[in-house]
């Protein structure tokens, strides 16, 4: 059974990134421009703060999946 490690290295990834932005109450919102950004709580966009857990919260374990060659 052959790992593929740059996906699953990207999954944990994700999955470390969920874990510290709930822990801190926040996601990193990056500006187009690329010239700074702001941190988005639950309360600035509830909206955007649940898309980001469904999309780190679905990625990170598929991601984890597909470099054990499971899917």
């Amino acid at each position: 059974m052959e790992i593929n490690y740059e996906t699953l290295i990207a999954g944990i990834g994700c999955l470390t990134y969920l874990v510290t932005c709930l822990i801190r109450g926040a996601f990193w919102k990056q500006n187009w421009t690329n010239k700074g950004g702001q941190w988005v709580s639950r309360e600035d966009g509830p909206i955007f703060y649940i898309i980001m857990i469904l999309l780190f919260g679905a990625l990170g374990p598929f991601l984890i999946l597909e470099g054990l060659n499971i899917i």
